[in-house]
């Protein structure tokens, strides 16, 4: 009778081992090409329905010296930070510490004293705010990593449309969040960062980013502007020195794949937001269109993607958040009713990483 069970067990399980096999090997295949195209050196890692299905490395975090990528090598995520950051807010929301409603001039009346009042939190977090872009030159200035200094050292109190009215990409909104972070916490952003995200999820190779801090097995950043158009026998160059500490919450993290699928596994069950808070931070605000910049409709921190072109014969909603600092690229894209995920860490600007993280969507379907 035991054998007979065992044997029933073992003949249940074997498609779904070999469709995981399969599915490797396909995945493996797939960024082996890039990788040999010159449009993919980092880490990769994807999870099909909940379960990770595959780890790779790929290519040098150190051209220098030889350093390959391996599975703890960290890497500045750029824009994903942006995710964190609105956990942060929607988590002091929880706290009833803020209310993402109110106008800016709440929690932060000397910054922008003209146009505070015409701001809320939730447009910072929708980008719909109408403050002008940052200077790219900010970033290589003096260092200045607190929020609201920045604000007031290198933003004009302008606008350049109406708050609400549309949505416009820029850093200032997410610097801006960071500085209402330490404001109602009073404590500096990172470490709300450490005690809300990072300690309990145990996120060991996750931090901030600053000039005067040594990071081990921080991966170094190459760029040749390409972005997936050339080949291999391209020169790359050094990334110049940006004060990654001045993009703060808008940029400033390093992380791994492995931490961000405990961030994307933490997401699902619910240990850093409530469910209501959740449906809320990846709720689209359709009003303001399907931007073709951030390939869908802003929702707090991401982007809700409805596509039916990733994967043809599915109507998917991918929640995507990417991030592009010179030669570090990143994505994170999740498939919530399916629990499958697709994280991406680069070293290069030499992939089109919405091309990639689309072929490597489409092999989950």
């Amino acid at each position: 009778m035991r054998s007979r069970y065992l044997l029933s067990l073992l003949l249940f399980l074997l498609p779904a081992a070999v469709f995981s096999q399969s599915l490797q090997r396909r995945i493996d295949t797939l960024l082996q090409g890039y990788h040999r195209q010159g449009h993919f050196d980092g880490a990769a890692l994807v999870v099909h329905h909940g379960k990770v299905v595959y780890q790779g490395y790929f290519g040098m975090a150190n051209r220098q010296f030889a350093i390959p990528v391996k599975s703890d090598t960290r890497f500045p995520i750029a824009s994903v930070t942006k995710l964190f950051t609105a956990i942060m807010i929607l988590q002091l929301q929880e706290e009833k510490k803020l209310d993402i409603t109110q106008p800016l001039r709440v929690y932060l009346p000397d910054i922008l004293p003209v146009h505070n009042a015409d701001i809320t939190i939730r447009q910072l977090l929708l980008h719909t705010s109408g403050l002008p872009n940052e200077k790219i030159g900010d970033y290589y200035n003096k260092s200045t990593p607190r929020p609201a200094v920045f604000m007031k050292r290198y933003i004009g109190d302008t606008l350049v449309f109406t708050p609400g009215s549309k949505f416009n990409y820029n850093n200032v909104d997410y610097i801006l969040l960071g500085a209402v972070i330490e404001k109602v916490s009073g404590k500096k952003w990172s470490e709300v960062l450490q005690e809300k995200i990072i300690s309990p999820l145990q996120l060991s190779n996750t931090g901030v980013i600053s000039q005067k801090m040594v990071i081990p097995r921080l991966a170094y950043g190459y760029h040749n502007y390409s972005f997936g158009t050339g080949s291999a026998k391209d020169t790359v160059y050094n990334d110049e020195s940006v004060l990654f500490e001045n993009y703060a919450t808008a940029g400033a993290i390093y992380s791994t794949i492995h931490d961000l699928q405990l961030l994307d596994a933490a997401l699902y069950s619910n240990r850093l937001l409530q469910p209501s808070t959740r449906e809320l931070m990846y709720t689209p605000e359709k009003s303001l269109g399907n931007s073709s910049y951030s390939r869908g409709y802003p929702t707090p921190g991401s982007y809700r993607n409805i596509t039916t072109t990733a994967v043809p014969g599915h109507t998917l909603e991918i929640l995507e958040r990417r991030g592009n600092i010179n030669g570090f690229n990143s994505a994170f894209l999740r498939v919530e009713k399916d629990h499958n995920t697709v994280i991406l860490l680069c070293n290069t600007d030499t992939g089109n990483m919405e091309k990639i993280g689309d072929a490597l969507m489409k092999e989950l379907y």
